[in-house]
């Protein structure tokens, strides 16, 4: 685990899944899927992107493993593509923000960010030496709020996002954070 360089692919294994650097190879059309389809999207306070899977490759491709991870969710057991973990740091501040998506429907609400946060912290926390976590939610999601408490992450401020809109109404932007101190306290006292 600890031997990840920067730049190079990243993987890192749970009890049933394993997440890995997404590659051009992956984008396909159920991936393309989560970036148009309404529901996805209205989690992340936006409208279905309309992306062709050219646009999903660009996307793919703008990570670089150096400040901008794109990572698969795959299933052990048959290495489906269920999601991915992004996150997106800046090494002024040896911080990181984070997006999760469970794309495929069958997987949502089923343990599956439980089980992969908590190996995803401890990487970004102990391998690459991140010091504060930032996690948002976008509108009212108490599974994620329940999560974040879950793994120690505290409310900072909700404020109303100025370029975000659902219904013709501002969208409200929960912002929380962890520090490395507050996860390794905790972890130490499990």
């Amino acid at each position: 685990m600890t031997n990840w360089q920067l730049g190079e692919p990243l993987r890192i294994e749970t009890e049933r899944f394993y997440l890995r650097t997404f590659t051009p190879e992956d984008v396909n059309e159920t991936y393309l899927g989560w970036w148009n389809d309404a529901d996805i999207q209205r989690g992340f306070g936006h409208q279905p992107c309309n992306w062709t899977l050219d646009d999903a490759l660009k996307h793919v491709k703008s990570f670089d493993n150096f400040s901008q991870f794109h990572l698969g969710i795959f299933v052990k057991e048959n290495d489906h593509l269920i999601g991915y973990y992004s996150f997106i740091t800046n090494p002024d501040d040896n911080s990181s923000e984070s997006s999760v998506c469970i794309g495929e429907k069958e997987w949502q609400n089923k343990g599956v960010i439980s089980e992969v946060g908590p190996h995803m912290l401890n990487y970004r926390f102990n391998a690459m030496g991140h010091y504060l976590i930032v996690g948002k939610i976008v509108g009212d999601n108490p599974v994620i709020k329940k999560l974040y408490k879950k793994f120690g992450f505290k409310l900072v401020i909700t404020k109303p996002h100025k370029d975000l809109q659902q219904d013709g109404q501002p969208v409200e932007i929960s912002y929380y954070t962890l520090t490395c101190e507050e996860w390794r306290r905790r972890q130490k006292d499990k």
